[in-house]
């Protein structure tokens, strides 16, 4: 006695169903949440320094998202990189030394935050630099 009927008919549909199932989805299997990222800088003449923190839009701190910094001068050329964590508030900040011939006028400053689960926060903060008009020398006399 057979418990299976299996005719080639069958066969034929359990396969067309196997492989349709097998097919990936165009939907995604969760979706990512939502992250945002703030950014704000202070320094110049010797450092720039860039803090911030990353948040849920419920304003949720998003811990351990990694931060990329990119740091560029006037000339768009890349005076920095840098990669940082935020930490259990959602919070980040990181320096980076001005050289010593650095220009005065307008940086940008590219930040990515990427954690997985999340969606991809990028964020373009621009700022000016001046330098000082003045210099300042000391003398034991």
């Amino acid at each position: 006695m057979r418990l299976f009927d299996l005719r080639p008919q069958m066969i034929h549909g359990v396969l067309i169903a196997l492989l349709v199932l097998s097919l990936p989805s165009s939907m995604p299997a969760f979706a990512a949440k939502k992250m945002q990222l703030t950014a704000s800088y202070t320094g110049g003449g010797v450092a720039i320094e860039i803090a911030g923190r990353v948040f849920e839009p419920n304003n949720a701190s998003v811990s351990n998202a990694l931060i990329s910094i990119q740091v560029n001068n006037p000339q768009a050329t890349t005076i920095g990189v840098s990669a940082v964590y935020s930490d259990n508030q959602g919070r980040y900040g990181v320096s980076f030394p001005l050289p010593a011939d650095y220009e005065a006028g307008n940086y940008t400053a590219y930040l990515v935050a990427e954690k997985p689960g999340y969606d991809t926060a990028r964020l373009t903060l621009s700022f000016t630099i001046a330098k000082p008009d003045f210099t300042m020398e000391t003398s034991t006399t």
